[in-house]
């Protein structure tokens, strides 16, 4: 395998890594919309198929971005290997950068954080799910009303 294919193969990588982070963020976007704007509150069943779902879903997205940032790091240790007896060029030092640096020997960790956090928050937001009030409606909707002084509640002079 040449030095240019393994670094075709890790930008493919990198373009998964994007594309699983999008709908990560996109799946998040879609349940806050939904829980903020259905008026009325899920039922216990719904609330456990939700949960159930949810933490499956965040977890099979766990595993596969987990795995593909590992897939990315070996990809920069082979560059690193094959790019040992080539000259140096700009491409290369970006990639032994990008190996070295700090955010990717945690990445693992980065990972494993916003996806704990989300699942605290969405689970959260699922179990605390209640009917929403409107503030602008009551019962009576002449109470709060100013009546004239000496009209009763519909008008009329009393």
């Amino acid at each position: 395998m040449t030095l240019f294919e393994l670094i075709d193969i890790s930008q493919s990588i990198s373009d998964r890594i994007d594309v699983q982070w999008g709908f990560f963020i996109t799946v998040h976007m879609a349940l806050f919309g939904g829980i903020v704007y259905v008026d009325r509150p899920l039922k216990t069943t719904e609330k456990w198929v939700a949960m159930v779902l949810y933490t499956g879903f965040s977890t099979i997205n766990y595993i596969q971005l987990r795995n593909q940032f590992t897939l990315l790091l070996f990809s920069f240790d082979d560059i690193h290997t094959l790019a040992a007896n080539q000259p140096r060029l700009a491409l290369l030092d970006y990639y032994e950068k990008l190996r070295t640096s700090a955010a990717y020997n945690h990445v693992s960790f980065l990972i494993a954080a916003v996806h704990v956090v989300m699942l605290f928050i969405v689970l959260g937001s699922i179990i605390s799910d209640t009917e929403k009030k409107d503030e602008g409606t009551d019962e009576n909707p002449a109470e709060g009303i100013a009546q004239a002084p000496g009209t009763g509640p519909n008008g009329e002079s009393g």
